[in-house]
């Protein structure tokens, strides 16, 4: 049942999913690669890089508190390359040490990553996901000054 919702609101097209991504607060934005500014419309996109927007915060406060990360994703409940699991990650540069880890996630080779079982039932994933960004950036900010 629940698989069969997942499909039913992607077989009602982009528009759908773009709503539920709304919804969700996943849409994706550009972050500057050396300020973690957002873009701005006018601006040239040469020094910025997509980013899931509900992990925003917590890669910006990171990055300016000298955790470099690498790459990230919020996780999103449409995707179906995920080997049975939702996730949400974060990379870091090599010879970052984290002296904590978020509440929910795991470490492994320089990631921090968050599972959720694909038979989660969709809202609960969307709320599970929000309250887990939140306290990703609570974490983040919680964290001391990495140089």
């Amino acid at each position: 049942m629940k698989q069969d919702l997942r499909k039913r609101i992607l077989n009602y097209g982009r528009r759908t999913a773009i709503r539920f991504n709304i919804l969700r607060g996943i849409n994706m934005v550009y972050m500057n690669k050396e300020t973690f500014e957002l873009w701005e419309p006018g601006q040239s996109k040469d020094n910025y890089f997509e980013i899931d927007e509900a992990i925003v915060p917590a890669v910006q406060v990171l990055n300016r508190k000298g955790y470099i990360t690498t790459d990230c994703c919020a996780g999103h409940p449409f995707n179906t390359e995920s080997n049975g699991m939702y996730y949400s990650y974060i990379n870091f540069k090599e010879g970052v040490i984290l002296p904590s880890l978020p509440p929910g996630y795991n470490f492994y080779n320089g990631t921090i990553m968050r599972f959720w079982d694909l038979n989660t039932e969709f809202y609960g994933f969307l709320r599970d996901n929000v309250d887990t960004m939140e306290k990703l950036h609570e974490w983040a900010l919680s964290l001391p000054e990495f140089k």
